[in-house]
């Protein structure tokens, strides 16, 4: 198979590919394959072309004779980055076999990448707010919906927890969270729309 440069920039770590022939995995991690990926930029907040510029090979390729030979655990590190020089992000991908590899590796996370998540919100959030969204939309990316909403309604529950202590109140243990949601509405702390049949949907939702 050909690589599908845009999937690969915002698959998961973990996602493995498996190519054709030996021959046709050795030209990709020997760079040959110059398609460069064309994926949302945070900086210039619209899809542009990532240039690929630098392959750093971290366990290098072993040779008999006039062919090549790969090494399984072998890692490559891929370097890309935007025309407009704001952004740009590296890839690590391992060798599992002759014919495949695995991707172990991205930094930036490739959650900015994509077209459909708020970068304004995930530019804002932190610690635990920003690993519940990461995950979030890795799940949804690998279709687990389910998984996508519980990462939702942690950050849900949290933000109700840190906003309680902002009121000054002190729920019980056995308040369920549609009760302790009525009574921030209460005093102010929510916004209107989370009032009425909006609040049982949107909690029974999460």
């Amino acid at each position: 198979m050909a690589i599908d440069n845009d999937k690969f920039v915002l698959d998961s770590i973990g996602t493995e590919y498996t190519f054709s022939t030996a021959s046709d995995l050795v030209d990709f991690l020997n760079g040959f394959d110059n398609q460069d990926p064309e994926v949302y930029c945070p900086h210039c907040k619209k899809e542009r072309i990532f240039r690929r510029h630098q392959v750093d090979r971290l366990r290098h390729m072993v040779f008999s004779g006039s062919s090549n030979k790969l090494e399984s655990g072998e890692t490559y590190r891929y370097s890309y980055s935007c025309n407009c020089n704001q952004s740009d992000f590296e890839l690590t991908v391992m060798v599992l076999d002759k014919n495949k590899i695995v991707k172990i590796g991205q930094y930036p996370d490739s959650v900015i990448f994509d077209k459909n998540v708020n970068n304004k919100l995930f530019s804002n959030l932190r610690g635990d707010y920003k690993t519940y969204y990461q995950n979030a939309i890795k799940s949804r990316r690998n279709n687990c919906h389910i998984g996508a909403f519980n990462y939702l309604r942690r950050i849900f529950e949290a933000l109700v927890d840190e906003t309680e202590k902002e009121y000054n109140i002190a729920s019980k243990k056995e308040d369920n969270m549609k009760k302790r949601i009525k009574t921030l509405i209460s005093k102010g702390a929510f916004e209107d729309f989370l009032i009425g049949d909006n609040l049982n949907s949107l909690y029974s939702l999460l």
